[in-house]
């Protein structure tokens, strides 16, 4: 029994160690190496802006050239049995331009219809006409959000930074970013700076200007760092080149370039957008994902369909087979060749036989079997749209839905699409309306703030308000179809004033109370609001009015008083 009973104890301490402690993840036992580096997310992010800018010849010297350099986990990328890879290949070679078509739906789908940007506080007249000036010199809604958007689609983020400079304009300048010259400093998973590259060259040296914005505990900062590319720094010859630090005074772009702080103002100047979290690819970092995740194989697939397509169509066309000896002669016993017979036809010669038929013209065609590749182009093109997330029909595409779509909303069509641009326009607003603050509290910043020495600014008193961000709806209903979805809900979802202000949103306030008594009084309700009555009663002397300036007669008419119960609330007639 003793025995047993101490076998029982080891096994319940063994168990007391907890699952974590029998069963975890040893690194120790693999041999794949994090992909989460620098190598990767160059290769990463190049492979996406060679897609996105669709130039034929730059996809191909990527996946000749550049893609080779890139090994995972020890083994080459299967990117080299891509159709653009195979540079023996000389099929004409033809690109989709998917990626692209895909960045720009995004922008149609998230602004296609407008959206606005409203002050709610203390003096926000005053403050509205202020954003609204910014905006405008920042060409916020004709450039900088359009070219936002479709910079995250294919990289997978943006970053905009503020910037002053009285010369060029009395605002605060906004700027979109480009991810290949971005970084940022991250502590507990939170972003703490930003940080932007510029380049610049002098003769045969390489220099790299960082902008850091942050926040210390004066306030936010704008700092500078000036690099340049140098070798030979260790007695390795085969080391890479590295960044080392020289003074501002080495290039004429950067010798009057200081740390500019703001004391007292504690929001960092600038702000990282991510397209998606997390990213499925580099899980450890807070870059976003780009909507080309998952479908880089999927644009090389397509591509080739389209180039064997071409080539199949060039190869099938009508070849004629024209006998050589049918021809003129000259006097020196040559062939006449007319200059575009000879384009339109293949001569061949043969001597004379008295079989005809070897004399006659011939004609031949390739079949090209066009429906197989269109099939095969649908396949890969629904792929490549359930990967970023549209419908067929947001992007053009037709004849892909798997429903009837004749008997379909466009709503019900484009659910897909109306599913992602929920999740982006959510991301969006909370970004505007929080750097939008920003960038108009900096504005009123510059117009009071005092300068304590050449590196700081002491911050007054800012106004409080709030930025409100509002997108407008994506699919906009026709009146019609308006009147019919509350007729259908009328006395369960919808009451008739709410109805009017639906359906008859051009109408003004008075209008739309006056027409809710209007319709309530023809259908017999009861209940009917003193505001509604007081617009029907205004409107109605506001006609009579103009009835008199116009000299028309006016017919007194009792309206008989209502008796009895309250009317049933039926359905209106109309809306």
């Amino acid at each position: 029994m003793k025995f047993l009973d101490r076998l029982i104890d080891k096994r319940i301490a063994n168990y007391s160690k907890g699952v974590g402690a029998m069963l975890q993840y040893n690194p120790l036992l693999v041999s794949m190496e994090s992909t989460e580096t620098d190598r990767h997310m160059t290769r990463r992010m190049l492979e996406n802006s060679v897609w996105y800018s669709g130039i034929e010849q730059d996809i191909a010297y990527f996946y000749n050239k550049e893609a080779k350099k890139f090994y995972r986990k020890g083994q080459p990328s299967e990117s080299m049995n891509y159709f653009w890879a195979d540079a023996e290949n000389d099929i004409r070679k033809i690109h989709s331009g998917f990626p692209q078509l895909i960045c720009e739906k995004m922008v149609d789908l998230i602004v296609g219809n407008g959206f606005e940007v409203k002050v709610e506080g203390g003096d926000e007249t005053i403050l509205q006409e202020k954003i609204d000036e910014i905006l405008k010199d920042n060409k916020f809604k004709s450039l900088l959000l359009n070219k936002s958007i479709e910079t995250e689609s294919w990289a997978g983020g943006v970053a905009w930074k503020l910037s002053w400079n009285p010369d060029l304009t009395e605002y605060p300048i906004i700027e979109a970013w480009q991810p290949e010259n971005y970084t940022n400093i991250v502590i507990s998973g939170r972003i703490v700076a930003d940080i932007f590259y510029a380049y610049y060259d002098k003769g045969n040296l390489k220099y790299r200007l960082s902008e850091i914005y942050g926040v210390d505990k004066k306030g936010a900062y704008i700092d500078y760092k000036l690099e340049q590319l140098t070798t030979g720094i260790t007695n390795d010859v085969n080391a890479p080149a590295q960044w080392v630090d020289v003074p501002f005074k080495t290039l004429e772009q950067t010798k009057d370039l200081k740390r500019i702080t703001f004391e007292g103002y504690f929001k960092r100047l600038s702000l990282y957008k991510a397209n998606k979290l997390p990213n499925s690819e580099f899980r450890n970092s807070l870059v976003g994902e780009s909507d080309f995740a998952g479908s880089y194989g999927a644009f090389d697939a397509i591509d080739e369909i389209l180039s064997t397509w071409i080539q199949e169509f060039r190869d099938g066309k009508l070849h004629r087979y024209f006998p050589e000896e049918l021809m003129i002669k000259n006097s020196n016993g040559d062939y006449n060749y007319p200059s575009n017979f000879k384009k339109d036809h293949i001569l061949y010669s043969d001597s004379p036989s008295e079989n005809i038929d070897k004399q006659k013209i011939q004609y031949a065609q390739g079949d090209v079997r066009a429906d197989k590749h269109i099939e095969s182009f649908k396949a890969w093109e629904m792929l490549l749209l359930n990967n970023a997330g549209l419908s067929p029909l947001t992007v053009g595409a037709t004849g892909l839905e798997g429903i009837d779509a004749s008997a379909q909303s466009q709503q019900e069509r484009e659910k897909v699409s109306i599913r992602t641009r929920n999740k982006k326009i959510e991301l969006w607003k909370e970004f505007l309306e929080d750097y939008l603050q920003t960038v108009l509290e900096f504005h009123l910043m510059t117009k009071s703030m005092k300068k304590n020495d050449v590196e700081t600014y002491d911050v007054g008193t800012i106004p409080e308000f709030e930025i409100i961000v509002s997108f407008n709806d994506y699919i906009i209903k026709s009146r019609a179809d308006r009147t019919e979805e509350v007729r259908n809900g009328m006395g369960t979802s919808w009451d008739v004033l709410t109805a009017v202000k639906y359906v008859h949103d051009n109408l003004t306030e008075r209008e739309q109370l006056a027409l809710s008594a209007r319709l309530k009084l023809e259908n017999n309700y009861n209940s009917i609001s003193r505001a509604e009555l007081s617009a029907l009663n205004a409107e109605n002397l506001d006609n009579e009015e103009l009835m008199i300036e116009q000299e028309v007669e006016i017919i007194e008419n009792e309206e008989p008083a209502i008796e009895g119960e309250p009317a049933i609330e039926d359905e209106p007639d109309a809306v």
